[in-house]
């Protein structure tokens, strides 16, 4: 077990995600580094979900269950998981910043290998490869291997640093000149735009990638991320909020839907895709591989 030397803060943004939360809880419950909390903001949900995890966290102090605070009119800002990550961040104490999807999973030993390895090379920002599942073939993931390095061309190709395995350090965010006071702006791609604007304010980036496949994502119909015919649009308003000129916005806009096109062939030929088997992560995170990877309901 690696001996605590940093606090890690995850914060985990929800909305109506009753069904995942014990499964979060069990996740992070089973990690082998143990320094962390916990900060799971409630975006307006009316599922029950938020007094389910006030009674599964009830005896671990790590979890501090929050919500996106109410206007005086009675209702809640929107603006996707943005509102409440920002939510998170000014309650977070963490030297070092995760991001989990109430619907994604983590290795019980991905913050102990990703942690040891940030502060042992003094990175920035550190992510791990992972496992993508979709509804679409689901008796089989893919393994999706972020860049060894970054370049230029890393952030044109697309989002090279996957929410649900990054990790930052958190002096570095506190740097980060910001047009507004809150980090992540309220755009679809709003993690994208943070990234770019990091590589913008720090050209010479710390950056480090843990080759092992420490994570799942769980991609169902209804996720963001499924709706792919939205993406280049989404892509081209976070060009344009970082002010640059039309030719440059609608060059990157044709690099990035280029790679994303042959990602999607590969996706759909199946490269890269392995069959789940008792070799994989799958044994070794809670709940056992049937619930794991459940119909959405």
């Amino acid at each position: 077990m690696a001996k605590p030397t940093a606090l890690v803060s995850v914060i985990t943004p929800y909305r109506n995600a009753a069904q995942w939360l014990s499964g979060l809880v069990e996740t992070l419950q089973n990690q082998t580094y143990s320094h962390w909390e916990c900060l799971l903001v409630d975006h307006g949900s009316t599922d029950g979900g938020p007094d389910l995890l006030r009674h599964c966290v009830t005896d671990d102090p790590r979890f501090r269950c929050l919500a996106v605070p109410v206007s005086p009119d009675g209702r809640r800002p929107e603006g996707g998981p943005a509102v409440p990550r920002n939510v998170a961040l000014t309650h977070a104490t963490g030297e070092l910043i995760c991001f989990l999807d109430v619907d994604d999973l983590w290795h019980p030993c991905k913050l102990e290998r990703q942690v040891q390895m940030h502060l042992g090379q003094q990175l920035d920002v550190s992510v791990t490869a992972y496992y993508r599942w979709s509804w679409r073939t689901p008796g089989q993931m893919q393994l999706c291997s972020p860049p060894s390095r970054l370049t230029a061309w890393s952030w044109r190709w697309g989002n090279p640093l996957p929410m649900l395995t990054v990790m930052l350090s958190r002096g570095m965010l506190r740097s980060l000149p910001q047009p507004n006071a809150a980090l992540f702006e309220s755009v679809h791609h709003e993690d994208y735009l943070l990234w770019l604007r990091l590589a913008q304010a720090f050209p010479s980036l710390r950056y480090g990638c843990v080759r092992e496949g420490l994570a799942i994502h769980r991609r169902f119909q209804n996720n963001l991320t499924a709706q792919r015919w939205r993406m280049p649009m989404w892509t081209l308003g976070v060009y344009r909020r970082l002010g640059w000129s039309t030719w440059m916005c609608w060059l990157s806009l044709l690099v990035w839907t280029t790679s994303h096109a042959v990602r999607l062939v590969r996706e759909r030929l199946g490269w890269g895709r392995r069959w789940l088997s008792p070799k994989t992560m799958l044994d070794s995170v809670p709940q056992g591989r049937k619930t794991l990877f459940q119909s959405d309901q």
